[in-house]
């Protein structure tokens, strides 16, 4: 172990969006950003679903939502 702290300073957190797609533009991070969170309830109401169908429809939203996410497209 090292004696750095765990906690990660601000502005310096990684990031999932500029990760992998790099420098976008602010309005274009914030669409992408609100897709992620959808994604993310999606994800979470897996574990809540009493259907299996429910769930798959869930799992259908989280696929779609991480490809849109990531993929290459103008704001416009």
């Amino acid at each position: 172990m090292t004696d750095q702290p765990r906690e990660i300073a601000a502005g310096s957190a990684v990031d999932d969006i500029t990760v992998f797609m790099g420098k976008v533009p602010p309005d274009e991070y914030e669409q992408r950003r609100r897709i992620r969170v959808c994604r993310n309830a999606a994800c979470f109401k897996v574990t809540q679903a009493e259907s299996s169908q429910a769930r798959a429809l869930c799992w259908m939203a989280t696929e779609t939502a991480s490809a849109w996410i990531y993929q290459s497209a103008s704001v416009d």
